[in-house]
């Protein structure tokens, strides 16, 4: 029920917190209609770095490095970019989608590995046009 009044902050005793791992984890989620989107944490990391993109045969494993090849991108600072290709690969090894990657990096291999979740995200993010609709 709204009171129309304002309360005190010192009314708000409970501070809600992430759980760690969702504060310091890397993590990359692939949707049906071709979007690779990297989490913020792993869109910080990978800001401003031209990387090339491969995934193991089965699909179970992705990684990261930087790269001058002609197959390197840069992502965008949200994070997300297409890859029909990413999709096509996941769907022929039976990777449900959306598809979820958490990624670690390896010092001695000098690149971000991605390991498949077997929980991926339940919901997918709004695009920006569904959004202006409301």
């Amino acid at each position: 029920m709204a009171t129309g009044k304002f309360l005190s902050l010192e009314q708000f005793t409970f501070i809600a917190v992430p759980p760690e791992s969702q504060i310091s984890s890397l993590r990359v989620n692939i949707y049906a209609d071709g979007r690779l989107i990297l989490n913020g944490k792993l869109a910080e990391v990978l800001s401003g770095k031209a990387v090339e993109i491969r995934f193991t045969d089965d699909a179970r494993h992705l990684c990261f490095f930087e790269s001058d090849s002609e197959n390197a991108v840069r992502f965008p600072k949200n994070g997300s970019k297409r890859f029909p290709s990413a999709v096509e690969h996941l769907k022929k090894h039976k990777i449900p989608l959306p598809a979820r990657y958490e990624v670690k990096f390896s010092e001695d291999l000098a690149f971000w590995q991605g390991d498949y979740s077997e929980n991926p995200p339940v919901s997918k993010p709004k695009s920006q046009a569904s959004l202006k609709q409301k």
